[in-house]
């Protein structure tokens, strides 16, 4: 007997990989994953599944408070829309909070290393003033903590610039995934639920029913 061994998301797929690979499967049934402790602790850190569970909690909350969820009026749609667009802002703020501390150090690097040839400068009219004559050793130590101030500054900036780009880049790849992902979710949520796909059904019985045999 063959054992297949379950198939596993590929080596660097981060945890929105993950769900997609499981909202993929989700066809008509958008709550089946809202009580899946399992899968609620792989992902723990995925902005998509946030996403998700606020999304069913919404839907959830109207039906515990009476309401008749399998035919979901528009406003309603735009009203599940605007929480996750909510929380969709605070994960885009997440994901940009910790940029400023990279930006300071991209812009304030290059003013370490100009600091630094002043000081050096200054170092070394100084050392040339109480040698009395300009010789190697008044000027070697006023270039020296130029040439070290500067290093220091560009050791600060460089690493700081790609990874600003890098994150940057990260985050929009983000963004762009959790703007498609309520695009996709709240239009499921309109074809499966929506008051027109309910009238329509409705219709259709209705028709079929008068029908004679």
């Amino acid at each position: 007997v063959i054992k297949k061994t379950p198939r596993r998301p590929a080596r660097g797929s981060g945890p929105n990989e993950i769900f997609r690979e499981h909202f993929a499967q989700i066809g008509t049934r958008l709550e089946m994953y809202a009580d899946d402790a399992q899968l609620a602790e792989r992902l723990g850190h995925s902005s998509l599944w946030r996403l998700y569970l606020v999304a069913v909690k919404e839907i959830r909350t109207r039906r515990a408070q009476g309401a008749d969820t399998s035919s979901v009026s528009a406003a309603t749609i735009e009203a599940i829309r605007c929480s996750m667009d909510g929380v969709r802002t605070r994960e885009n703020q997440a994901l940009s909070s910790k940029l400023s501390t990279l930006s300071n150090a991209i812009a304030g690097g290059p003013y370490i290393g100009l600091l630094g040839t002043v000081l050096g400068i200054m170092v070394v009219f100084l050392g040339t003033a109480m040698a009395g004559d300009v010789n190697i050793n008044a000027i070697a130590p006023g270039m020296a903590a130029a040439l070290l101030a500067t290093a220091m500054g560009l050791f600060v900036a460089i690493p700081a610039l790609f990874g600003y780009n890098r994150l940057i880049t990260r985050n929009k790849e983000v963004s762009a995934d959790m703007r498609v992902f309520v695009d996709e979710f709240i239009t499921r949520l309109a074809e499966m639920h929506g008051e027109s796909q309910f009238s329509e059904a409705a219709h259709s019985r209705g028709h079929h029913a008068s029908v004679p045999a």
